[in-house]
């Protein structure tokens, strides 16, 4: 729960796990016969050594190639998504959370720009990460959830409908936007899990022999966007989820 220096609260901010970060790149030139792990591992994009999952998909009109570790690329003709997720433990039903020693797709990001060319100019690029709240319900007392107040009201045929929540800000030269649901996970019920995504856009120039070198700042900074979403989750988090702040 969330801590708020002007309120005189007594409630701390639950920790975020990052549970994934990924890399939209919008092309109309993409080629995703090229996203195949045989380009991907003689051209070093990834670490020769990483093992793929199947299924992998490539022909002209899209391409999907996972790794065991977590990284996986995704194409289609407009777009190539670089995505990484965090591991889950099957015993323990907990995903090990993403650290910064951990991140290996922003440098994936970097080998495929210095290696493929495009055709046209990207249009613009996003950074993603995704992430969980996890909460003990014992410890929910004096939180107001709007989005379970909504769920409450549109019940149908017994069932509740997965309900999210959308803010967005433009600042810094970005726009960055958050998606944030809640659920309770049948493995256990005695806790609730906030789960958030983000989207920070990036636009871009029309000059293609400038936007390599802006898209490579882009991905090396990649750590200040998910500081970034952290800052504005934890903001949404009191603002949602933390009531009575004052008399807490």
């Amino acid at each position: 729960m969330v801590s708020d220096a002007n309120s005189g609260s007594k409630y701390d901010s639950p920790e975020l796990i990052l549970t994934g970060l990924s890399i939209y790149l919008s092309n109309p030139s993409t080629n995703p016969s090229l996203v195949n792990p045989d380009f991907l591992r003689y051209n070093e994009i990834v670490d020769p050594a990483w093992t793929t999952t199947r299924p992998v998909i490539v022909d002209h009109s899209q391409s999907r190639v996972r790794y065991s570790n977590g990284l996986s690329f995704s194409a289609r003709v407009d777009h190539l998504i670089i995505a990484q997720r965090a591991l889950v433990d099957p015993d323990e039903n907990k995903f090990d959370p993403l650290e910064s020693d951990d991140i290996v797709c922003v440098t994936a990001g970097i080998n495929y720009l210095e290696t493929v060319e495009p055709d046209a100019p990207y249009d613009f690029i996003t950074i993603d990460p995704t992430g969980m709240l996890e909460i003990d319900l014992k410890d929910t007392v004096g939180i107001n959830s709007p989005l379970q107040d909504l769920a409450a009201r549109i019940e149908y045929e017994g069932q509740m409908p997965d309900v999210q929540a959308r803010v967005q800000y433009r600042f810094h030269g970005k726009r960055v936007t958050i998606y944030t649901s809640e659920f309770i996970p049948q493995f256990n019920e005695e806790i609730l899990r906030i789960m958030v995504s983000g989207e920070i856009f990036h636009d871009l120039d029309e000059n293609i022999e400038t936007q390599a070198n802006t898209i490579k700042e882009i991905l090396e900074s990649w750590e200040q966007d998910v500081q970034l979403f952290r800052a504005v989750v934890d903001r949404v988090y009191s603002a949602y989820f933390l009531k009575d702040r004052n008399n807490a």
